[in-house]
């Protein structure tokens, strides 16, 4: 089933940052889209709940050497 989450990633900043963390969570299958946006700090992704979890996309964005916090509405 797809649902939308949102994070936060206080460090995401310009264009490279937005590109490194959508190709990042791009890399993960069951993703159908994200849009990171460097201006509000939020990233926002569409994935199939089947395959991933919210935990998995913040862990990749950590690990692109971002920071990375789930919204508390994305939590349910």
């Amino acid at each position: 089933m797809l649902v939308t989450k949102e994070l936060t990633s206080a460090n995401m900043r310009g264009g490279y940052s937005k590109t490194t963390i959508e190709n990042a969570v791009n890399n993960l299958g069951g993703i159908e889209s994200v849009v990171a946006d460097p201006y509000t700090k939020r990233v926002t992704v569409e994935f199939d709940e089947s395959t991933l979890t919210v935990e998995d996309i913040r862990h990749t964005i950590e690990d692109a050497g971002y920071e990375a916090e789930i919204e508390a509405d994305s939590m349910q």
